[in-house]
């Protein structure tokens, strides 16, 4: 893959428990974890790329506690690249943690 030629560091499938006052309430999984910092999500989508998809990776970043993300798009003729950011989320009773069960 281009990353590890880059000698970058990536996590594909990457899963992250979300849990809520210390009870695990769901967990998602990204398509990349890039250097422990960049969510990346792909999709193929023609046309428009509906809110929907930016909403999700921002929801992956609150609850990751990460603050960047791509949004990557293969589904038309040129490839569409959306960079997403949050500032750092508040300290909440509402965890995530990458740890697979």
């Amino acid at each position: 893959m281009a990353l590890t030629r880059l000698a970058l560091t990536y996590q594909d499938e990457r899963e992250f428990i979300v849990s809520f006052q210390g009870e695990k309430v769901g967990k998602f999984r990204t398509d990349l974890v890039i250097e422990e910092q960049v969510i990346v999500e792909l999709k193929a989508v023609e046309g428009r790329m509906p809110k929907v998809f930016e909403s999700q990776v921002i929801s992956y970043l609150k609850a990751s506690g990460l603050n960047v993300g791509l949004l990557v798009n293969f589904g038309n003729r040129s490839c569409d690249v959306r960079r997403l950011m949050v500032s750092s989320p508040k300290p909440s009773a509402l965890s995530c943690s990458g740890d697979s069960p």
